[in-house]
């Protein structure tokens, strides 16, 4: 952008925003890769890295980031210089490009906020330089030569920002068309007479043009003829290379020549393909009519421009680049995405892939393996329906989705409001009752579908872990293995949001106070690599996010001095458990590290791990063995608004149980309960034996009688801990919408939230695990 657009249109700051968006989280996907670098066969690892690098380095030309653009250029020459060479890397080269993917990451926020880049020139000079150095030690001087033009293209003062952006967009383009197309530029513009249009439509030559035309109808020919033949052979695995390599070439021919449209189909169908070669669909009748119909609607598109209607369809793009978005747009349910699909991350054209303009035979690519955290802008698996093939998608804010969600829970309250009015009572209403569970049915369907929205899988957050272990790891001098599983397990985007602080203090925990050095492992008779796992499940109406280290363990009697010279102990240190001893780590500013280091053991953190998992209304649970490891458990509900509870009434009062928890209920008979030597209540129910808690006891309330057989007697569990809870009366199922006690009333143990009830009073909720804790401590 130039500095004079200072005001700008909604479209385009939509389009900055989304752009800025989309390729913060293309570099975050994307990090968790370059570790993998180190490895001897990394090159799909490399291809996956360049890509970034291309895919920014093209839309920033595109957004005229043009600071932007020469970063990822030279980032681009460096892995293209690297993916040649074939070999693993070293730290030092790893390093710069993680150094690179921050830079970009700190200059696209800043983007984020004045809509330029220039305010980094001086940055981005110096972020070039590491990235030269680190060029010239590994690179070969018969290996660079090709890309000598390009280097000197963007030295050359005299080239333009737009033109020299055009000239390094091309992948498919071979070195004979290279120099043509760079030897048109030179003569046009050395033209003063000509405009800033007439050079780009001198650059896109009528020769080059037809020869694009002409290699796209080969294309599709071919692909269309391996179409046919693989109806009746579905299993024919060269078959399907060969039409995927046709549509990938074709795709970025186009994206190269600027026929948008065509690009835009080829994704798609290339989609499709890709999920067809990774054997996650199965060819078939509709498959490959879906596939014939849209080359079909290529040729068509092809047809058009042969027929003298170019202007309109190549230059739009390039000469109004505000007003006609040529850049992909699309929304995934667990990524949103205007520019940078996870699609454009992981199939964009090989760089030194040939135009194929003499021979279909050739144009089958090797295959291209998709790492395994990306997933394609077409989600099509095996039950998916073909509809769902042609869908198409939006970007939506979130806050819009949060005020929506808001609203389902509004209508919520009010539909049990309406149909559970006590001015129902008593009324023969038929129709009114079969209206009612319609809404109901319609609103519990709405409530799915807006809960859905926003759940998304985990694997962003925890590939972000695998940057953290690193960088602590090195850090500390520590040799660390880091695992992650479960990572595909979906959670509420806002909840994603509250547990990555903590989740980051608990793994630098695990690696400075937990992982021993290497030669403290070896004394100790372990590997002198570390292990240390992140894993996600879910369990009831939660899901677990679990740390866990082989490290040396948490040091029991260095805890309890440290909270005796604190005084934070409340009873005698023998009668308290590991799981009392462990949570005392929580404390505000508690440590026991003997030294100090800027990745912890400064007091501070955990404090914040335990107040952010709270605010969640989930808990955190440790366990540790001395020498051993220790495991840290992160429990936190399944969503923070809705959920499906059981109301029941004790006296006056109503409460809601969460539906997950309960196991089951019944009235009791005389001969099920005994008291034991303590003189507990207990139930026995068939083969357990249960305490009996009393909730008018727990919450000093008067129920309607205190026997037992005149009650009801509800079953319900938390972390595989049971009690046999006796209320008055089992009022119905309803949904409940949570609402957040007052700060006025503070934290109420066993209460976790209140909501309203059919009759306009206040209900409030039990939290499970809160109230069991509160009956042992009472029993």
């Amino acid at each position: 952008m130039s500095e004079s657009s200072i005001h700008l249109d909604p479209e385009t700051l939509e389009m900055i925003n989304a752009f800025v968006s989309e390729a913060i989280d293309s570099l975050d996907m994307n990090e968790p890769i370059v570790e993998l670098l180190r490895e001897e066969d990394n090159s799909e690892h490399i291809n996956s890295i360049f890509r970034v690098f291309h895919t920014l380095k093209g839309l920033s030309g595109f957004f005229e980031m043009y600071v932007i653009n020469k970063v990822t250029h030279e980032a681009e020459t460096l892995l293209d210089v690297m993916r040649k060479q074939n070999s693993k890397q070293t730290e030092e080269s790893l390093t710069v490009i993680y150094s690179a993917f921050d830079f970009l990451r700190d200059l696209l926020q800043k983007v984020s906020v004045s809509f330029t880049d220039k305010q980094s020139e001086e940055e981005a000079e110096d972020m070039i330089l590491i990235i030269k150095d680190a060029l010239q030690k590994i690179q070969n001087p018969q290996e660079i030569s090709e890309l000598d033009f390009l280097i000197d293209m963007e030295n050359d003062e005299d080239v333009s920002p737009e033109d020299f952006f055009m000239q390094n967009s091309s992948d498919e383009i071979n070195s004979s068309q290279s120099k043509k197309v760079v030897d048109n530029y030179s003569n046009n513009a050395s033209d003063p007479d000509l405009t800033d249009d007439d050079n780009l439509e001198s650059y896109v030559s009528n020769d080059l043009m037809e020869q694009y035309l002409s290699s796209a109808n080969e294309l599709l020919d071919l692909a269309e003829n391996n179409l046919l033949v693989l109806e009746e052979d579905p299993k024919n695995a060269e078959l399907i290379g060969s039409t995927f390599g046709a549509i990938h070439s074709l795709k970025g021919n186009s994206g190269f020549m600027g026929v948008s449209e065509v690009e835009e189909i080829s994704i798609e169908v290339e989609s499709i393909l890709d999920s067809v070669r990774s054997k996650e669909l199965d060819i078939d009748t509709t498959i490959i009519s879906i596939l014939l119909s849209n080359i079909e609607t290529i040729r068509d598109r092809i047809s058009k421009l042969q027929g003298n209607q170019i202007s309109n369809s190549v230059f739009s793009n390039i000469s109004e680049p505000k007003k006609v978005p040529s850049v992909e747009m699309s929304l995934h349910k667990e990524n949103a995405s205007l520019v940078l699909s996870d699609h454009e991350c992981n199939n964009l054209i090989e760089e030194n892939e040939d135009y194929h303009d003499e021979s279909a035979e050739e144009t089958a690519p090797p295959e291209l393996k998709k790492p395994d955290n990306a997933t394609s802008t077409a989600q099509v698996k095996k039950t998916t329906p073909p509809a769902a093939m042609a869908k198409k998608d939006i970007r939506v804010e979130t806050s819009k989705i949060d005020k929506l969600f808001d609203l389902v829970g509004e209508l919520i309250t009010i539909e049990t409001m309406v149909t559970h009015s006590p001015d129902l009572n008593g009324l023969q209403l038929p129709n009114f009752l079969k209206s009612a569970n319609m809404l109901n049915k319609i609103t519990r369907e709405l409530q799915e579908i807006t809960m859905s929205v926003r759940m998304m899988p985990l694997i962003n957050l925890f590939n972000k872990m695998k940057r953290l272990v690193r960088d602590v790891s090195i850090k500390m001098e520590k040799k660390v293995n880091f695992e992650i599983s479960g990572e595909e397990t979906e959670m509420d985007k806002n909840v994603i949001d509250e547990i990555a602080d903590p989740l980051v203090h608990i793994l630098r925990n695990a690696i400075d106070h937990g992982v021993e050095t290497p030669k403290a492992r070896l004394a100790a008779g372990k590997s002198e690599m570390g292990t240390v796992s992140l894993k996600a499940r879910y369990e009831g109406n939660e899901i677990l996010i679990i740390v866990k280290d082989d490290g040396k363990g948490i040091n029991r009697e260095a805890i309890l001095k440290k909270a005796e010279e604190r005084g934070l102990l409340t009873q005698s240190a023998d009668k308290m458990s590991d799981k009392e001893v462990f949570s005392l780590l929580f404390e505000p500013g508690f440590s026991t590290a003997e030294k100090l280091t800027d990745i912890s053991g400064r007091g501070v953190g955990m404090d914040v791990v335990k107040k952010n998992i709270e605010k969640l209304h989930g808990s955190v649970d440790v366990i540790s063995k001395q020498g051993e490891g220790s495991t840290f458990t992160l429990r936190i509900p399944l969503t923070l608004a809705i959920m499906e509870a059981m109301l029941i009434r004790v006296g006056e009062a109503r409460y809601a149980l969460p539906l997950l928890a309960i196991d089951e209920s019944f009235r009791v008979l005389p001969n099920m309960i005994s008291k034991t030597m303590d003189g507990l209540e207990v139930c026995n129910l068939r083969d357990d034996v249960l305490p009996v808690v009393r909730l008018h006891e727990l919450f000093n309330i008067t129920p309607d009688n205190t026997e037992l057989e005149k009650g009801i007697l509800i079953i319900i569990e938390s972390r595989e801990k049971k009690i046999a809870l006796f209320v008055d009366e089992i009022v119905g199922q309803q949904q409940a919408v949570i609402k957040a006690l007052s700060d006025y009333i503070g934290k109420v143990q066993g209460i976790t939230g209140c909501m309203i009830l059919g009759d306009g009073g206040i209900g409030l909720i039990i939290d499970i695990e809160s109230l069991i804790d509160l009956s042992e401590t009472i029993n």
